[in-house]
């Protein structure tokens, strides 16, 4: 089919058509939380608004359920400390606030420095491998790294939501609207 010329004004009176409904963005959730999935986190609720307020931003909430991708996605591949995580820690998050965006999120991080499973005397190996590879690792700052990864895929879905949000309202899109539904230059008022 071919494009046909729309305009300025005729496309203005169209341009939210394609957004006016609370399902544009259901593919961008979707994918989302897929997303999020593959790197061991469950996405529990998405909020956003946009697109043209200082303040404007996208949060969600949710919780780490699959410690070992988590750790990998961060670049941490060590067993012991992913053993640690999965017997040991908590971590969550959920927005709070009239705001939406990544700095409107309280962090539930339940990270603490796990006890050694290994008794000294019966295993000393095991127990000391524990104790030296554990060491290694500064808990506060892991619990900081994790916060400021999970800002970052809020930044990044909030990117992608204008993205899409602007590609639905793009002139190309509205007079593709436009066309598909017969929509006739006759109803411009001049």
């Amino acid at each position: 089919m071919s494009e046909l010329y729309y305009p300025k004004d005729l496309i203005d009176k169209y341009r939210d058509v394609l957004v006016c409904h609370d399902d544009w963005y259901d593919n961008v959730y979707e994918h989302f939380e897929e997303t999020m999935s593959v790197i061991g986190i469950q996405v529990i609720r998405i909020q956003f608004s946009g697109f043209w307020s200082q303040g404007d931003g996208a949060c969600f909430d949710g919780r780490i359920v699959d410690w070992g991708k988590y750790l990998l996605h961060l670049g941490y591949d060590n067993l012991i400390l992913h053993q640690a995580a999965e017997d040991n820690w908590s971590f969550s998050w959920e927005q709070r606030g009239r705001y939406c965006h990544e700095h409107s999120v309280l962090y539930d991080d339940a990270l603490w420095r796990p006890k050694n499973p290994y008794d000294e005397d019966e295993e000393p190996l095991r127990h000391d491998t524990w104790a030296n590879t554990l060491e290694t690792y500064d808990f506060l700052a892991i619990t900081d790294e994790m916060k400021e990864n999970l800002r970052g895929h809020m930044r990044s879905l909030y990117r992608t939501l204008e993205q899409e949000y602007d590609d639905l309202t793009s002139d190309e899109a509205v007079s593709a609207w436009m066309q598909d539904n017969y929509i006739e230059l006759t109803e411009l008022e001049i």
